[in-house]
């Protein structure tokens, strides 16, 4: 269920949008993730900005359900 009504946002998302949800949802630091994917720590933390604004959601938690249901994770 959560797929289907999710699927339409979920496929608005860059690919690079995906692969920092799919870090964030492994609990990684922005720190770590800037360093793995050759970006600035700013960066990292304005597209879990967007993230969040994209998907509707405020935490972590919401953000890491998003990354199970699509298999990011």
């Amino acid at each position: 269920n959560f797929l289907r009504k999710n699927y339409k946002i979920f496929a608005s998302l860059t690919e690079r949008e995906r692969t920092i949800l799919s870090y964030l949802a492994k609990s990684l630091a922005a720190a770590e993730i800037a360093g793995l994917l050759s970006i600035s720590v700013h960066t990292v933390e304005t597209h879990r900005k967007n993230l969040r604004k994209k998907l509707g959601v405020s935490t972590s938690f919401e953000l890491s359900q998003y990354a199970n249901a699509f298999d990011l994770i």
